[in-house]
């Protein structure tokens, strides 16, 4: 059995022996949801939000098209890899299935072997983006990342972009809470939670706190004093701000903004 902490498996195959073979195959790396219908995986990906999906390509209700259509297509799901599994091995097959934004293609019968080496894979690609993402968010100084998110999933990248942008409108607003931020989503607050730690390994409040932080060195780049920073960044304690800066950075921000004169500059002649 795997641990408590091993990624979660969905398997959406309706073949009982290849059930148990894919059972018996991958229940010591990861934690197994199995499920023999299209509608049926829909429901346990919605629910367990699992680490990857592994999916039949034809199941009794139906192809896996219509679940990668639903599932890519909701900012809730729309980070969960998908591989797609099928008999067939034509070019038709495969063009039609990575249009559709699968993440993977493989040819039944398997190999256990390479289909462990795949998961794997799927699995470490999604760590370096999740690296990346929490690079990109709280930066080093005193440059900021690159905006934009090259090599990141165009979904991914949206979503990103959309939550940054929400967030910040209601960090103006003094209206920020997980709620509010969920709701734009129409997503519940849990599946948000969850959202957020599958993407950037982070907490909502690490999230706002990473957030609000970087937004603070983006004000002081462009000029702004510490207490004009602040409360662009929805910080209401200025002593608070400078303890979290200073754990956050290793230095102050009045310390940071004495330190670059000439990034402010620039940044505002631009």
């Amino acid at each position: 059995m795997a641990a408590a902490e091993a990624p979660v498996l969905l398997l959406i195959e309706d073949d009982p022996d290849l059930q148990q073979l894919l059972l018996g195959w991958l229940s010591g790396e990861y934690r197994l949801l199995l499920s023999s219908s299209i509608q049926g995986g829909l429901s346990w990906a919605r629910e367990a939000l699992p680490d990857l999906i592994l999916c039949d390509q034809r199941l009794p209700d139906g192809e896996c098209y219509w679940l990668l259509d639903d599932l890519k297509s909701s900012a809730e799901t729309s980070h969960i890899p998908i591989i797609i599994c099928s008999v067939l091995d034509d070019e038709a097959s495969r063009r039609r299935a990575w249009h559709q934004t699968a993440d993977d293609y493989i040819q039944k019968p398997f190999e256990p072997g390479l289909l462990r080496l795949r998961l794997r894979a799927l699995l470490q690609n999604r760590q370096r983006l999740r690296q990346w993402l929490q690079t990109s968010l709280s930066p080093p100084m005193p440059a900021m990342a690159p905006a934009g998110g090259s090599g990141l999933p165009p979904t991914e990248r949206l979503f990103g972009e959309q939550l940054r942008t929400i967030s910040c409108q209601l960090l103006r607003e003094e209206r920020m809470s997980v709620e509010a931020v969920a709701e734009h989503f129409k997503m519940s607050s849990r599946s948000l939670q969850r959202k957020l730690n599958a993407l950037f390994g982070l907490t909502y409040s690490d999230y706002v706190r990473e957030l609000q932080l970087q937004l603070v060195v983006e004000q002081l780049q462009l000029g702004a004093s510490v207490k004009e920073a602040a409360a662009l960044a929805g910080f209401r304690d200025q002593a608070y701000l400078t303890r979290v800066f200073k754990q956050q950075f290793g230095i102050t921000p009045s310390q940071y903004k004495k330190q670059t004169p000439q990034v402010a500059a620039s940044a505002v002649e631009t």
